[in-house]
């Protein structure tokens, strides 16, 4: 499986010549990697929307795009964001909670409080975004049967974590809106994240990964 953590493109409005890069580069992956699944979310850089519109379209090569968290009568439906990985034998041996980038309206309805941790204040916003990651991993829990892995999908900022400070675009620094690391649940054999430039891993846990960008943006970034 391969799994893309967002930033599919730079912009809302990517040309048609970035799109066509992206529909070229997952027809050759299943090409090279014969049954192989990949399962993307949007980042904010992405247009949610535009990056799910062609989803049956893609289903049909094994892709899965998540654009947008899902909702049934106002509330969240954590199901729909689960796909299910299965092994060259068709045997299904993990579940991706596919979560994308959250915007504040997709975080409308979870409580969310300001609080002191550790004596640092933790904005609402990544008291929601934690009440999100804990429902899908709730529903994987509930899918998973005995043997099969939870990966997590996640395209935010998450605390103590190193900015690449000539490439990245605003990004909230200090602890607003930044996600601690026990936000995501124990039982996940692995989390992937984008959002960060550097490929490094988060509070000290070797399982809860950014991937960092494929290419140095900056010259900080060059090692």
């Amino acid at each position: 499986a391969l799994l893309v953590t967002g930033d599919v493109f730079d912009g809302a409005n990517p040309p048609a010549s970035a799109q066509r890069r992206w529909y070229r580069f997952l027809v050759e992956a299943g090409r090279r990697r014969r049954g192989l699944q990949v399962v993307a979310i949007a980042g904010n850089h992405d247009s949610a929307a535009r990056l799910e519109a062609p989803r049956e379209v893609l289903a049909a090569l094994d892709v899965t795009v998540v654009g947008e968290l899902p909702r049934r009568d106002g509330k969240l439906d954590a199901g729909r964001l689960l796909v299910p990985l299965v092994d060259r034998e068709g045997v299904r041996r993990a579940w991706v909670a596919a979560v994308p980038y959250l915007r504040p309206a997709d975080l409308s309805g979870f409580d969310g409080e300001a609080a002191e941790e550790e004596g640092a204040l933790v904005d609402p916003r990544a008291r929601r975004l934690a009440a999100v990651y804990a429902a899908a991993m709730e529903a994987a829990k509930e899918k998973r049967r005995d043997g099969e892995a939870v990966i997590l999908t996640g395209h935010l900022y998450a605390a103590g974590t190193r900015l690449s400070e000539l490439s990245e675009r605003k990004i909230q620094k200090g602890n607003l809106e930044a996600v601690p690391h026990d936000a995501f649940d124990a039982e996940a054999a692995y989390v992937a994240l984008g959002h960060l430039h550097l490929a490094q891993t988060v509070g000290g846990r070797e399982n809860v990964r950014y991937a960092g960008s494929p290419i140095p943006l900056a010259l900080s970034e060059a090692d």
